[in-house]
């Protein structure tokens, strides 16, 4: 089965974001990164600016029947410019893969251990990820590459890498989350 999705036209420019004025520099190259998602609904955006002098990341959508881009939402913290790939769901949702680690990195591992709600669990992963952006980029970064390894070969070596990056997590949760 094929699926083939309509051309987009464009009679003018389009406009993402309001925000014009100098020295302001709106960082859409996505230089191989998956900042563009189009999906059955619409398209979504994310791209970094420092419109207020510190770098920071916002996204935006249009949906199949406007015919404007909806307000930018800043999806990033105080002072961080990520590098997220975005992926385009059903019903004009979209998966930023950034946010979801930075969510679900310890949080996991603090539902199992302690008694403790969803909320509180994404907020001390978030604060895990935010207080240490560098060791946790290349966390992710690992995990992406072991489970592509392992889907290379035939989903076999997930069999090792999948346990490997549990008990490599529950430790990287242990040092990151203390009691």
């Amino acid at each position: 089965m094929s699926i083939c999705a309509e051309p987009w036209t464009f009679s003018q420019a389009l406009e993402i974001t309001p925000v014009i004025s100098d020295g302001v520099f709106h960082h859409l190259d996505a230089s191989g990164r998956r900042r563009t998602a189009t999906g059955e609904d619409g398209v979504g955006m994310t791209w970094e600016d420092g419109r207020d002098g510190t770098p920071r990341v916002y996204f935006t959508q249009m949906p199949r029947v406007a015919t404007t881009f909806e307000p930018s939402l800043r999806i990033s913290g105080d002072g961080e410019a990520y590098e997220p790939s975005l992926v385009a769901l059903h019903g004009g949702r979209y998966a930023l893969s950034a946010l979801v680690f930075s969510l679900s990195a310890v949080s996991i591992h603090m539902l199992v251990e302690r008694k403790v709600d969803v909320l509180t669990a994404a907020a001390t992963s978030w604060k895990a990820v935010t207080r240490n952006p560098r060791v946790m980029a290349r966390w992710a970064f690992i995990i992406a590459l072991l489970t592509i390894v392992g889907m290379a070969t035939a989903f076999i070596g997930l069999l090792v890498t999948m346990p490997l990056l549990g008990h490599a997590s529950w430790h990287a949760y242990k040092e990151s989350v203390k009691d």
